[in-house]
């Protein structure tokens, strides 16, 4: 029987990398920006900051009114999620056949002071490329 807990089959902000794929968050929105951009494609995008008890990150949504209707305090479910790097940044996206579901408001115990989302000096590397590191 499926757990009542929506939080029950999540993955922890904290253990995000980049490169995972296919996994749900559940978070409370922290920023909700207000402006949009247009991509090369035609594609809105809106950037917002999530969190968990276990850290923070940016999260992109693209290509959908979502991100018209979230809010600062919004509890929400976000499942088919990846990780990405955008400007040396880890960042959450939801792909195209995910979803968010809000549950509540308000009500979230969360971590603003792990924010994986921001760059680590140093360690910024060109769009396709692959630090080097030297084993001694």
């Amino acid at each position: 029987m499926p757990s009542s807990d929506p939080a029950s089959d999540t993955t922890p902000i904290k253990d995000l990398k980049v490169g995972m794929r296919n996994f749900s968050v559940y978070v409370i929105f922290l920023e909700v920006n207000p402006r949009t951009t247009i991509s090369k494609e035609g594609v809105e995008i809106r950037t917002c900051k999530v969190a968990d008890k276990t850290a923070c990150i940016n999260f992109t949504i693209m290509g959908s009114d979502v991100g018209s209707y979230v809010q600062p305090g919004d509890i929400c479910k976000i499942t088919k999620c990846y990780v990405s790097n955008y400007k040396g940044s880890p960042t959450l996206y939801m792909a195209k056949s995910g979803s968010l579901l809000k549950y509540s408001e308000f009500s979230l115990v969360f971590n603003e002071s792990l924010n994986i989302s921001e760059p680590v000096p140093n360690s910024i590397q060109p769009s396709g490329s692959v630090p080097v590191v030297d084993i001694e």
